[in-house]
C-alpha cells in the first residue's frame, strides 16, 4: 500500500498524531527499562502497519531485530572493547530515538502540510515553533527526492555512493554527492519560503483553511486509547525496574 493511499491511520486528526508524537517522545526518553522500550518501539512499529508504511517497518526491522537480540541476550553490557561499545552506543541510539523518528516519518509521508500547520495553530503553538516545523517537515521529503536523483545521475556515470566507494575514495564520493546536495538544498529552502509568502504565512490573525480540520469519535477513541498505551508503557517501565 502506498502513502498516498487512503487508510485508517491516513484519516484521524492530525492534532491526535501530533499528541502520539509527543507522548511517543515522552515515553522513549523517559521510561528506563529495557522492557518498556522495546514495547514502546512493537507498538510504533504495529502503528506504521496499520499506517500502510510495511517497506519502512521490514527494512527498519532488518536493523533493529538483530541488534537488539544481541542486546538482550548478547554480552554488548559487559564487554569493554570498542567494538562493545559501539555496539552499546548504536542499541542506546536504536531504543532511544527510533520510536519517535519513526513516528515523525509516518507525520511526514502521511500529513499534508497545511493541516499539520492548521494543528499547530489550532493548538495554539507561537509562530516560532509552527513556522520551523513545518519547514522542516516539508523539507526532509524534498531532500531525500533530490539525493536519489543525485544517486541515480552518479550510478549513470559510473560513480555510484557506495559503502565500499566512499571507503575508497571518499574525498571523490563527498565531492560528487555532498555539493550539488547542498546546492539543491539552497534551492528547496528558496521555494518553500515562496511557497510560504505565497500562502500567507506572514499575515497574522486568523485564517481560513480549504479543508478544515474536524475532530470526530473516532478521533477520540484514537485519544483514549493513546493515552492508555502511555499509561501501560510507564507502569510497566516502572514495574520491570
Amino acid at each position: 500500500m502506498s502513502a498516498s493511499e487512503a487508510n485508517v491511520y491516513a484519516g484521524l486528526d492530525a492534532r491526535l498524531k501530533l499528541f502520539q508524537l509527543f507522548l511517543v517522545s515522552l515515553c522513549a526518553f523517559v521510561t528506563k527499562t529495557l522492557t518498556a522500550q522495546i514495547l514502546l518501539l512493537e507498538v510504533v512499529l504495529v502503528l506504521g502497519l496499520v499506517a500502510g508504511q510495511r517497506q519502512t517497518v521490514a527494512r527498519f526491522l532488518w536493523m533493529a531485530v538483530p541488534l537488539v537480540l544481541y542486546v538482550v541476550f548478547g554480552g554488548a553490557g559487559t564487554g569493554t572493547s570498542m567494538w562493545a561499545f559501539f555496539l552499546r552506543f548504536l542499541a542506546f541510539a536504536v531504543l532511544k530515538f527510533s520510536s519517535p523518528a519513526l513516528l515523525v516519518l509516518y507525520l511526514v509521508r502521511l500529513e499534508d502540510l497545511s493541516a499539520v500547520i492548521q494543528a499547530l495553530e489550532r493548538l495554539r503553538f507561537p509562530r516560532q515553533v509552527t513556522l520551523p516545523l513545518a519547514v522542516a517537515i516539508r523539507f526532509v521529503p524534498s531532500l531525500q527526492y533530490e539525493y536519489a536523483s543525485i544517486r541515480d545521475a552518479m550510478r549513470l556515470r559510473g560513480v555510484a555512493p557506495t559503502l565500499r566507494r566512499f571507503y575508497a575514495y571518499p574525498a571523490q564520493t563527498l565531492e560528487l554527492t555532498v555539493i550539488p546536495l547542498l546546492m539543491r538544498a539552497v534551492r528547496i529552502s528558496e521555494e518553500l519560503s515562496i511557497s510560504a509568502l505565497t500562502r500567507g504565512m506572514e499575515r497574522e490573525g486568523d485564517k481560513s483553511w480549504y479543508q478544515p480540520l474536524v475532530w470526530t469519535r473516532t478521533d477520540t477513541l484514537g485519544l483514549i486509547a493513546t493515552a492508555l498505551v502511555g499509561v501501560l508503557l510507564f507502569a510497566v517501565d516502572h514495574v520491570a525496574m
